[in-house]
């Protein structure tokens, strides 16, 4: 019987030394990922913020264009439905249409996808420069 009793409790200890390491075996990779007090919903409306406060409305509706409506851009089919959605949501109550057919437009460019447009549509649209490959542009001619 001290035999049993003995292997239960070295068998307890086991387990309890197990899930304390993995426990903190899974903290450490938690914060290697990234911060755990920020999710990434939130991360993806903190971006956009600097372009809501330059619109000139807090309400209606701008075109919204990515590295997919560039011909001859590379882009991730796979993002771009997602981050559409994520999107409108992040600029919400301001309304995305696909397209740059409005006053005021959203563009999520790379560097080469931003250098061929501009190349085909020069002197229609101010930018306004932002960071993470966001610009927001201002049409000049109606």
């Amino acid at each position: 019987m001290n035999i049993r009793f003995f292997l239960q409790r070295v068998m307890l200890a086991g387990i309890v030394a197990a899930s304390i390491y993995f426990g903190v075996q899974n903290l450490r990779n938690a914060t290697v990922i990234g911060n755990l007090d920020t999710d990434p919903v939130t991360q993806w409306e903190l971006r956009f913020q600097p372009v809501k406060k330059l619109l000139p409305f807090q309400r209606g509706v701008i075109g919204y264009i990515t590295n997919s409506d560039v011909p001859g851009a590379k882009y991730d089919v796979n993002n771009e439905e997602g981050e559409y959605t994520l999107t409108q949501y992040s600029m919400a109550p301001i309304i995305l249409v696909r397209g740059s057919n409005e006053a005021w437009t959203l563009a999520i460019f790379n560097s080469k996808a931003f250098q061929l447009w501009s190349q085909s549509n020069h002197g229609q649209f101010r930018v306004f420069l932002m960071k993470d490959n966001l610009y927001l542009l201002q049409r000049l001619a109606p």
